[in-house]
């Protein structure tokens, strides 16, 4: 995607909600953030999340995207800190096994 179609498609976005650019948008960008968040959560399936959650949170702001001085870097930034997010999350989650808990009994 040239950076005039990529201009182009965001003005789509934001002053008409255009899903048919905001579907290129997403398609241009998701082998190469993917593999970004991929690097940094080490699991598809969370790579996939944080892909998804960060075009989400783009959906939901599109009335503001043309205040974004350089669309890609907002995008691997905020891919990147999903990510290291989610990372941390279930990193926290793996170190909890609820099975192997001790229960006290403090009667």
């Amino acid at each position: 995607m040239t950076s005039e179609e990529l201009h182009n498609a965001l003005q789509n976005i934001a002053l008409e909600g255009d899903q048919c650019s905001f579907k290129k948008i997403y398609t241009a960008y998701y082998n190469r953030l993917f593999k970004l968040s991929l690097s940094i959560v080490k699991s598809e399936q969370l790579a996939e999340e944080v892909y998804n959650d960060v075009m989400m949170n783009i959906w939901g702001m599109r009335q503001r995207l043309l205040e974004i001085n350089d669309f890609s870097v907002y995008l691997y930034v905020a891919v990147k800190n999903v990510s290291q997010r989610y990372r941390a999350q279930s990193h926290y989650a793996e170190k909890i096994d609820i099975y192997n808990i001790e229960i006290r009994d403090f009667s």
